[in-house]
């Protein structure tokens, strides 16, 4: 009789916190897509940045515009004309929904990541396939009832 063995995922998740960790954990981001043509899927925009935080977002998605890069945003109704370098690209597709958080959530490849806007921002990653199919679950199941 053989022995079945379950092969268990490796998983890993790392904490960052500042702008400095901001900025890691989207440069990361941005190599993954980068390397993978992937597309990127975030949940949870709001219109509640601190200037210096949309001001990093506005750079970063000019660049991922340069890049190519196709990604999908579900935005807080309130963030609606907040962020008009991801609403007008051609390369973002955006829906609302009836809600606003300070937290977000990113996904790409095997990677998800929770960010928490406050007066320090704290990001959450997580490497792992089931928690990013999980998490692109959810984004999808949003996606069906957001609004354009």
């Amino acid at each position: 009789m053989k022995k079945i063995e379950q092969t268990k995922e490796k998983q890993e998740a790392e904490v960052y916190m500042g702008i400095k960790g901001m900025i890691s954990v989207f440069n990361d981001e941005t190599n993954y897509l980068k390397e993978h043509n992937a597309v990127n899927y975030v949940i949870g925009v709001t219109k509640s940045y601190p200037k210096k935080i949309y001001d990093f977002f506005d750079r970063l998605e000019t660049k991922k515009d340069n890049l190519l890069f196709k990604r999908k945003f579900l935005f807080g109704e309130n963030a609606r004309g907040t962020m008009p370098f991801i609403e007008k690209s051609k390369f973002c597709e955006v829906k609302y929904l009836p809600y606003s958080s300070i937290v977000s959530i990113n996904i790409y490849g095997e990677t998800s990541f929770i960010s928490i806007f406050s007066e320090e921002p704290i990001f959450f990653v997580i490497k792992s396939k089931e928690i990013a199919d999980s998490f692109l679950g959810y984004f999808k199941l949003l996606w069906k009832i957001g609004n354009k």
